[in-house]
């Protein structure tokens, strides 16, 4: 999304639906974007670039996870 950035969007994310689970991605990574973005609630945080399978993984995992709920 080149015009917003996820510290921006990610507060109103979370006000419309608290319970959202919110996995970003990132081309550019910093110490301290990395904790912004973390402490805003994020379920995980990736860096680019990234195989496919990684990604995979992740979604395999909590979609095993939320069944678990």
């Amino acid at each position: 999304m080149p015009d917003v950035q996820a510290g921006d969007l990610i507060p109103q994310m979370k006000r419309i639906r608290p319970d959202v689970r919110i996995i970003t991605m990132t081309g550019y990574n910093s110490r301290e974007l990395e904790q912004k973005i973390r402490r805003q609630g994020i379920l995980y945080y990736m860096i680019k670039p990234f195989e496919e399978a990684y990604l995979k993984s992740i979604l395999d995992y909590i979609s095993l996870k939320k069944g678990g709920e």
